[in-house]
């Protein structure tokens, strides 16, 4: 599992350097950790549709409602996209594992993460309409949230 990632971060590095030479390693760390954020929001609404646990709330954003779109991006810049930058973080940079990337698993073209950008999008669709299916049908409850470890009052 490990080689199949860096080969798609192989792949985004030599597809962002075939564009932009000069800042293609942060351009593919930021593309590669959106996606691995969309991933983990994915996993964890399964998880939680399966009673397994609860959804990830280390940090709550309060804004004017609860139920805000505003407060839902918050809440998963907050909670799934830090998480993501971080563990990229140390994938690409520490210790310029980018260059070991780059030799160890070669691509020709950014192909492959071009594939991983649409199956991970399609199957993030796949899963919210799914699951607001179950839901009507009353097989899989709302979403529930694990209690915060710190909540942000913005107004």
């Amino acid at each position: 599992m490990k080689n199949i990632y860096y080969s798609i971060i192989s792949s985004g590095l030599v597809g962002a350097k075939s564009s932009d030479p000069n800042s293609y390693r942060i351009t593919a760390y930021i593309i590669v950790s959106i996606l691995s954020s969309l991933n983990l929001f994915t996993i964890n609404m399964w998880l939680n549709a399966l009673g397994i646990c609860d959804m990830m709330n280390i940090v709550a954003v309060d804004i004017i409602r609860k139920k805000s779109l505003l407060s839902g991006q918050f809440h998963g810049v907050l909670n799934y996209g830090i998480i993501s930058l971080i563990v990229n973080y140390f994938i690409f940079y520490f210790r310029n594992n980018y260059k070991l990337i780059l030799k160890k698993h070669p691509q020709k073209n950014g192909k492959l993460l071009m594939y991983y950008t649409v199956v991970t999008l399609l199957l993030m669709i796949l899963t919210a309409i799914i699951l607001r299916w179950l839901r009507s049908m009353g097989i899989v409850e709302e979403l529930t949230y694990m209690q915060p470890l710190w909540v942000l009052k913005l107004f």
